[in-house]
Order: structure tokens, then C-alpha cells, then sequence
């Protein structure tokens, strides 16, 4: 992988959300719909993604995610409420 991996499993959990996102708003997920969302270049996403396809996280033909993935986001999404109301933690 061209980039460095704690930053690629640092913001997985983000590019994942922005795939789940577009694909329940009904639009079409894309390399450059993900990347124009999040303002991150193509090839960083090509790493992510090889990375989630490796964790079966997204799914091998396409910019969808596999059940595994979408349990991933909604573990994430808890995670992320619990640290804002329960402890108050940003970011």
C-alpha cells in the first residue's frame, strides 16, 4: 500500500460511512463521488478499499458494502454517539 496504514485504518471507519450514505440516499457510489465528498485523492481510497475488501468489510465487484460492513458502520455510529453524549469527546 502506497500510503501509511494507521492512517488508512484511522479513516476507514469515515470512508465507510460516506459509502453507506450514499448508497441508503439512493445515489450512485463511485471513487469520484467518495472522493469529492470527503476531499481525499482516488489513490488513498483504492488503499482503503483494498483493505476493507481484505476485512470483507465492501464487497469484492463493487463500492458496495457486505453485511459485515454495514454491522461495521452501525457499531461505529453507537461508538461515536456513546463518546459525544456519554463522555462529551469530539472529534
Amino acid at each position: 500500500m502506497g500510503y501509511d496504514s494507521s492512517l488508512i485504518e484511522m479513516l476507514m471507519p469515515k470512508i465507510l460511512e460516506t459509502i453507506y450514505s450514499i448508497s441508503i440516499s439512493g445515489g450512485m457510489v463511485t471513487l469520484d463521488e467518495v472522493s469529492k465528498r470527503l476531499g481525499v485523492p482516488t489513490s488513498f481510497l483504492e488503499d482503503v478499499l483494498k483493505l476493507a475488501r481484505e476485512k470483507g468489510l465492501v464487497s469484492s465487484d463493487s463500492l458496495n458494502l457486505t453485511d459485515s460492513g454495514r454491522e461495521f458502520i452501525l457499531r461505529y455510529r453507537q461508538a461515536f454517539i456513546h463518546d459525544k453524549l456519554i463522555h462529551g469527546r469530539h472529534g
